[in-house]
């Protein structure tokens, strides 16, 4: 059996490490960089995302040491686990305060800006835009970092071509 597939128990040890890490707080940073291949980053990102729908683990991500380096995805040039990476933060930062605030403490919003901005894959983008607006949601500062970055004239420039081809597509159609 090759490294990159699992037996159902070693599956489910993997899965206790989360809990039992995140429960007791002693997950070391690296072990969320330190995966091997794209398809066992995206795995380990589903269990992570799987785990923080809680908002307690959510927040206790950073205590750990794993909130900078799921970050740190946002950056992968890997399209899939780049969007996988802003699917996990839009889950932490949900309806949560704390986690929005070490989010932003962290200066992650500018990553998100400019995938949302410049990446071409679109899954990427949207999965960008849901975890700015996760971010943002209630959030002064937040608020506050967007208007600064004039992100809304981004969100614009954005838009206007896909409506600009919806519309031109209905023109033909008729």
């Amino acid at each position: 059996m090759g490294p990159s597939r699992r037996t159902l128990p070693d599956y489910m040890a993997r899965k206790n490490f989360w809990v039992v890490s995140i429960d007791s707080k002693t997950i070391e940073p690296l072990s969320l960089v330190a995966i091997d291949g794209k398809r066992e980053t995206k795995n380990m990102l589903d269990e992570l995302q799987e785990h923080v729908e809680s908002i307690d683990m959510a927040n206790d991500l950073h205590s750990i040491g794993g909130l900078v380096p799921l970050l740190g995805y946002l950056k992968n040039s890997d399209a899939g686990i780049c969007a996988k990476a802003a699917d996990v933060v839009t889950t932490i930062v949900q309806n949560n305060p704390r986690s929005q605030q070490l989010v932003m403490e962290a200066s992650s919003l500018e990553s998100l800006l400019s995938n949302f901005i410049s990446d071409p894959d679109l899954t990427v983008r949207t999965k960008t835009l849901s975890a700015i607006s996760s971010l943002i949601w209630n959030n002064k500062a937040g608020i506050y970092a967007f208007l600064i970055a004039n992100d809304y004239a981004g969100l614009r420039n954005l838009c206007i071509p896909y409506f600009l081809c919806a519309y031109l597509g209905h023109l033909v159609n008729q």
